[in-house]
């Protein structure tokens, strides 16, 4: 009798651990992705909960060009004057420009948008555009991001004969002091324009190719900008979904937005209120860094 209480608690202690072993061997596979999966969330979570008690969330430079805009309005809109010259050099010389703010509730041009993405990339190190929209009585609510080089080839490809002219322009003026001075856009305009003819259209077999502006009397090889066009221009260089955005809130704690801001996709996240009123734009690729470097760093002190 004891021979046999023996042998059933031998096989007692055997039979668990084989069902066990048995069991993890036929789950392996999801039993791995289920903790890899929660390793992933507990370390998002602690270095969120660790790290957004020390370091600021980066906002963006944003264009402080409040008595320019009547100026830049002119221009995006078709008009150019004889103060373009200083408004350029205004431009050239003010502080860096992370983003430019684009209003479709003001007029803008395709080709005012094409130079615009240019010049502010290149003697600015702007690296967003933040494009606006007035919808159901909201005014500046936030429609989308976009790269300003995404944005000039976009438009390249829809409107070839902009990148034409702007190549062109370029070559006329090589040996300029300033890659992008004055001379350079003004031939850029030059060669997309046609003055003189009021009521002849400058190209009869594509009408829909161009606008003609009454302030200044002529014809512009280029379109009015709407929300359907720009996102039809733009195409998937348009980042509009919730990825690219987040809705701010007072009640919202420094943590959860970082947390928020971090699961976003895009390099740039702006932030909105309820109505999607566009509020300021986060450097998401920078924070990151700033993350990367400062766990870095406190791996180092337990090293």
């Amino acid at each position: 009798m004891a021979v046999l209480i023996a042998i059933f608690g031998f096989l007692e202690a055997i039979a668990w651990p084989l069902v066990v072993g048995i069991a993890l061997i036929m789950f392996r596979e999801p039993l791995s992705h289920f903790f890899q999966e929660l390793g992933q969330r507990i370390t998002k979570v602690s270095i969120a909960q660790i790290v957004t008690t020390e370091l600021s969330i980066p906002e963006t430079v944003q264009p402080k060009l409040e008595q320019l805009l009547p100026a830049l309005q002119k221009l995006n809109s078709g008009e150019f004057s004889d103060n373009m010259p200083v408004l350029f050099q205004q431009i050239s010389t003010a502080e860096a420009l992370d983003c430019l703010v684009v209003d479709l509730e003001s007029e803008w041009l395709t080709s005012r948008l094409f130079l615009f993405t240019i010049m502010f990339r290149r003697t600015r190190g702007t690296r967003c555009v933040v494009f606006l929209e007035t919808c159901a009585n909201v005014n500046h609510r936030f429609l989308g991001t976009a790269s300003p080089n995404d944005v000039q080839l976009a438009l390249a490809q829809q409107y070839p004969w902009l990148e034409e002219a702007w190549a062109q322009a370029q070559l006329a003026g090589t040996g300029t002091p300033d890659p992008i001075i004055n001379p350079i856009i003004k031939s850029f305009l030059d060669k997309i324009q046609k003055h003189g003819i009021k009521t002849q259209h400058p190209d009869p077999s594509h009408t829909s190719e161009w606008v003609f502006l009454e302030k200044g009397s002529y014809w512009e090889h280029a379109n009015w900008i709407s929300r359907p066009s720009l996102e039809k221009d733009l195409g998937s260089a348009l980042h509009k979904d919730s990825w690219s955005w987040l809705e701010d809130s007072p009640d919202l704690s420094r943590v959860k937005r970082a947390q928020a801001i971090l699961r976003r996709e895009e390099f740039f996240v702006a932030l909105v209120d309820k109505e999607k009123v566009f509020k300021k734009l986060i450097d998401r690729k920078a924070y990151l860094e700033q993350l990367a470097a400062h766990v870095g760093d406190s791996l180092d002190e337990i090293k």
